[in-house]
């Protein structure tokens, strides 16, 4: 998901706190990678890329299901919220994103995707996209999902819809075609991912937990399956989808003010508490896509705010509610692992370090009140507060 060739930033990160028990340091970080983390100490002024002044690091969100390229918006055009930028991406917090594609049924949505995808990364934050969608023409790049999940660069996987506006293919087919897939894509040396979209019919759930059943055992860990707080049926589900070793995810979209009968995430996430202390398969995203934050005035539907700030309000509220460790290993640590080369390895970082030497510059810096600071990636660092705030600095 990262573009090698870019240029990225140097200097250090003087001043922050990594742990609660540790005292602060420096982060150095050269050529968009971390090079040493050091005792806090006087710095050159050319050499500092950012004083953090005891801000505590954390890692940077992971959106599992984002609408990068606008689109989806269930209540119609007037839903749909308006492309997403790498800057409203960090400002949310969020340095690794997964597009989406909803309804957007009309030729060239395949190729729209794949364009923001290519944006977003450009402007240094880490991005792919899965090529299918929802409606009775998912849209794809090349025209054959296949294909696209095979040959084209920036393509992670697949997104299949089991819902009633969707292909009726039964699980049986959708095994198969899961299979081969899978087959065709690692001739090309690619590991695939899957995204199983459900409507909000418990139904919908069954029928991701016959394809889970079906499918073998090594391909599970490389399905998640969303929109799993539709219901307490559907968080009931979820239960029975992470026992056969599948991702299970939740959307900040699905809110009990916006669908009736729906649990946020955070209160879904509660009722998984027995899971989440024992598994690392669940995760949180932001299902940016118009349809939660919506009024009705003047007889027209008007979007209030870009929904990708969902993500950043419900990692808060969970970090309130559930501590902010397992917030963070929920929004950060789980979907990182989903997305990393061998998913289904047992070997796995230490819960409360976020950033070594040999790493990828990617992290954030909150104040002692988990408010964002500023945003590091390997190509830029973004500051949200304070003078100068919106601006790159290095």
């Amino acid at each position: 998901m990262r573009t090698p060739t870019a240029p990225t930033i140097s200097g250090t990160v003087a001043g922050v706190r990594r742990r609660d028990d540790e005292g602060l340091v420096d982060i150095v970080i050269r050529r968009g990678r971390i090079v040493e983390v050091a005792e806090a100490s006087p710095r050159a002024p050319s050499d500092l890329l950012f004083d953090a002044s005891g801000a505590r690091v954390s890692p940077g969100l992971i959106d599992l299901h984002c609408h990068l390229s606008g689109g989806g918006g269930a209540f119609g055009p007037v839903s749909r919220p308006q492309p997403l930028s790498a800057d409203d991406l960090l400002r949310a917090g969020v340095t690794r994103a997964l597009g989406c594609i909803g309804r957007e049924a009309w030729e060239g949505a395949g190729q729209q995707m794949l364009r923001s995808v290519a944006a977003i990364e450009q402007g240094g934050v880490a991005a792919a996209m899965f090529t299918g969608g929802l409606g009775p023409l998912p849209a794809s790049v090349l025209g054959d999902h296949s294909l696209d999940v095979a040959l084209v660069a920036g393509v992670i996987g697949r997104k299949i819809a089991l819902d009633d506006d969707s292909p009726t293919a039964t699980p049986a087919e959708l095994r198969e075609e899961i299979v081969r897939e899978v087959a065709l894509a690692r001739d090309f040396g690619r590991v695939p991912r899957f995204m199983v979209h459900l409507g909000t019919d418990m139904r919908h759930a069954d029928a991701a937990i016959e394809l889970l059943t079906l499918l073998p055992r090594q391909l599970r860990r490389l399905v998640v399956v969303t929109h799993l707080n539709w219901s307490r049926a559907h968080i009931g589900g979820a239960r029975e989808l992470h026992e056969l070793g599948c991702h299970v995810d939740m959307t900040a979209a699905i809110r009990p003010d916006t669908f009736a009968g729906s649990y946020a995430a955070e209160e879904a996430l509660e009722a998984l508490l027995p899971v989440l202390r024992s598994e690392d398969r669940v995760s949180v995203s932001s299902d940016s896509n118009g349809a939660t934050s919506h009024r009705l005035e003047t007889g027209l539907l008007q979007v209030e705010h870009h929904p990708i700030g969902m993500l950043a309000d419900c990692y808060q509220r969970a970090a309130s509610r559930l501590g902010r460790r397992l917030a963070e290993r929920v929004f950060c640590r789980n979907p990182a692992r989903f997305l990393s080369e061998d998913p289904v390895s047992d070997d796995d970082a230490r819960d409360d370090l976020v950033c070594a030497p040999g790493a990828d510059a990617e992290f954030l810096l909150r104040d002692h009140e988990s408010r964002l600071i500023a945003a590091v990636v390997p190509r830029r660092l973004l500051r949200m507060a304070g003078e100068g705030a919106g601006h790159d600095i290095g």
